[in-house]
């Protein structure tokens, strides 16, 4: 290895090498792994270490992807990187949300389980896919390749659809029941008048 200027002292005294696993720790997210596409850079001259990421602004917003379109619940920590990659405040997410209080979304960014029931998981989710399409759509903020913008927006779409059709058949139908010999049945599902 030929030796490198330091980033930080100027010296010809640095030397670097491509690490072949890399814990992730600078997300903000401590279950983030890189295989490849990191190279550290030490200076023995001023003992400082750089860590270097290969095109980070993508990574970043892959990550955000992942964490958008699995279908687990989110940690704390998710939450906060998700609302950064949407390029939103707590204040703004709390409004969103329509929640009364910004500390809101900070009190559930501090939990590592925020414990939200599921009606507000998918709510908050679908929040933060469109938040997300909203903050790529601008100019100079996508970062992501065509197939992983699709992958993004198929998400959404499915997603839209899906509570679409739940709402839909919600307005649509009825349930009646009907008290007959003791017992509560449930008449044949009609459309609403």
């Amino acid at each position: 290895m030929s030796p490198v200027a330091c980033p930080n002292c100027g010296k010809q005294t640095a030397s670097t090498k491509v690490l072949p696993k890399y814990h992730y720790r600078e997300s903000g997210l401590d279950t983030v792994w890189l295989t490849g596409g990191v190279t550290e850079t030490r200076c023995r001259s001023c003992s400082k270490t750089f860590i270097r990421v290969w095109k980070e602004a993508q990574l970043l917003q892959v990550i955000a992807l992942g964490l958008l379109t699995v279908p687990k619940s989110l940690a704390g920590p998710e939450w906060r990187f998700l609302r950064r990659a949407c390029g939103l405040t707590q204040a703004q997410l709390a409004s969103l949300l329509k929640y009364p209080r910004r500390e809101t979304v900070a009190e559930r960014e501090a939990k590592p389980n925020p414990r939200l029931s599921f009606p507000e998981e998918v709510g908050s989710r679908w929040v933060l896919v469109s938040s997300f399409q909203r903050h790529l759509a601008k100019p100079g903020n996508s970062s992501l390749e065509a197939s992983q913008l699709e992958k993004l927006w198929s998400f959404a779409a499915f997603f839209r659809d899906f509570s679409d059709t739940v709402q839909s058949a919600h307005e649509r139908h009825r349930i009646t029941a009907v008290a007959h010999g003791g017992l509560w049945t449930l008449s044949e599902n009609k459309p609403a008048a």
